[in-house]
């Protein structure tokens, strides 16, 4: 695959003028005796055709206090503009200088001087397509700069037909009734035998919060909630193909309240553990409901039973909550289901009330993943340059960023651990939803990854 360097060009900006009989060390001076504590430089531009890996040096110097990191970020400019992938975004890899010193004025500095490089991994385009590739610098006072790359991925034909996803038109339901959920996908880059990977969330109608059969399958089920009035809820459903491109379709299903008492089946929330592991199944949620409350009802029975996976034994198969072990020899990730079964009598004989639910459990030796967002919510400007950062329990996480709900925007980065946008003009506070997903590889094709966590943006006028 080529790959390109660029060689840094040192420039200095005078954005921030201090005097040096304030605190300066030694080194540049501008104006009037004004020097650049923090600055970055980097390339002002690269061009790279698609397909192909592009290096950029940047450096970064500090004058007075030693330097405390250097990032890179990258965002899209382009509208539709495809996620790109940045290596060594954090400058673990440096070349890093710290000198200290004393001034003429009696008072220590560092003066600072590291450089790092990223590598772009430029996606596949069909027209040329810019982003802005940002080095930050910020010393250990807080001081910043940032150094803007604007980068050019070169566009070149391409055949197939774009990412397409349809979850069909509305629908109703009743309390406690069965609703089933298909998400299809067609075009895109998908190779001979492979598959799409498929992420579903609930995206509106809070107040019903519904609970999926399996959230990464393309046709995942649920029981309509307990609601008390007739409540409609969106359910978004996320397509991403083998080049790691997203589309979204969302469903909606409005839930209307029944006239009496209904049974309501819940069998927990899909989850993955690692080999060995107890896994408890909860039906716990389960009971009869009015008007979206819970009340007393019929003695209620129950049972377990497995639907898919290697075969597994199931304890206390009668109870509300039941037990299995994950076998401890898998090498590779291994999905169970299971389904929960409710009567108000005793099984075989004849009940007036049923109700069933299923879980998917996934086992993987990679374990689980706790994936955190250190900026849950922002509030920002227009036409500002906001960042979105995600942090995993394991170094080799990948992740997938996607726009859950809000104007649509170009979200640069999106599979890196920090995406980026440029905040449009709004004319009133607008939200925006982000919704990063994690996993033990890239998430492409038919891996959806392990662990998501949503982040809010509230962009003003």
């Amino acid at each position: 695959m080529p790959h390109t360097t660029f060689r840094t060009k040192a420039t200095i900006a005078l954005a921030t003028a201090i005097l040096v009989a304030c605190g300066g060390g030694g080194g540049a001076a501008g104006p009037g005796g004004t020097v650049q504590l923090v600055s970055a430089s980097s390339p002002d531009t690269a061009t790279v055709e698609g397909g192909t890996d592009v290096t950029v040096n940047g450096a970064g110097t500090t004058q007075r206090y030693a330097m405390d990191t250097m990032a890179w970020q990258i965002q899209a400019v382009s509208a539709g503009a495809p996620a790109v992938v940045l290596t060594n975004s954090d400058c673990a890899i440096a070349t890093k200088s710290d000198q200290t010193g004393t001034n003429s004025g009696g008072q220590a500095f560092t003066n600072s001087n590291w450089s790092c490089s990223t590598t772009v991994k430029a996606p596949r385009v069909g027209t040329d397509a810019q982003y802005q590739l940002l080095l930050q610098t910020k010393d250990k006072n807080g001081g910043t700069d940032t150094h803007v790359t604007t980068l050019t991925v070169k566009g070149t034909p391409m055949g197939g037909t774009p990412l397409v996803v349809d979850v069909g038109s509305a629908q109703a339901a009743a309390v406690g009734d069965r609703v089933q959920l298909n998400c299809l996908a067609s075009g895109g880059q998908l190779a001979a035998g492979s598959k799409y990977s498929y992420q579903w969330v609930q995206t509106g109608g809070a107040n019903a919060a519904v609970t999926l059969s399996d959230t990464r399958a393309a046709a995942p089920s649920f029981n309509a909630p307990a609601v008390a009035a007739t409540t409609p809820v969106a359910l978004q459903c996320r397509v991403t193909d083998d080049a790691g491109t997203t589309a979204t379709a969302t469903k909606t299903v409005s839930i209307s309240p029944t006239t009496g008492t209904v049974l309501v089946a819940s069998a927990g929330t899909s989850s993955t553990v690692v080999p060995g592991a107890n896994v408890n199944l909860d039906g716990s949620k389960t009971g009869w409901f009015l008007f979206g409350q819970s009340v007393t009802g019929p003695q209620l029975f129950y049972h377990w039973t497995q639907v898919t996976g290697p075969s597994v034994t199931i304890s206390n198969a009668n109870s509300q909550n039941s037990t299995f072990t994950a076998p401890a020899d898998l090498t590779d990730a291994t999905s169970y289901s299971f389904r929960l079964d409710v009567a108000d009598a005793p099984f075989g004989l004849a009940p007036t009330r049923t109700a069933t639910a299923e879980v998917k459990v996934s086992a993987d030796p990679a374990g689980a993943l706790n994936l955190t967002v250190p900026l849950p919510s922002q509030s920002v400007s227009k036409s500002t340059a906001v960042f979105l950062q995600a942090k995993s329990s394991s170094n080799a996480a990948y992740y997938s960023w996607t726009q859950v709900s809000g104007p649509a925007v170009a979200l640069g980065g999106a599979l890196t651990s920090t995406a980026g946008f440029v905040a449009p003009k709004v004319t009133e506070a607008t939200t925006f939803v982000f919704r990063v997903t994690a996993g033990f590889k890239p998430i492409v094709g038919g891996y959806a990854g392990v662990a998501s966590v949503d982040a809010v943006v509230v962009v003003n006028p």
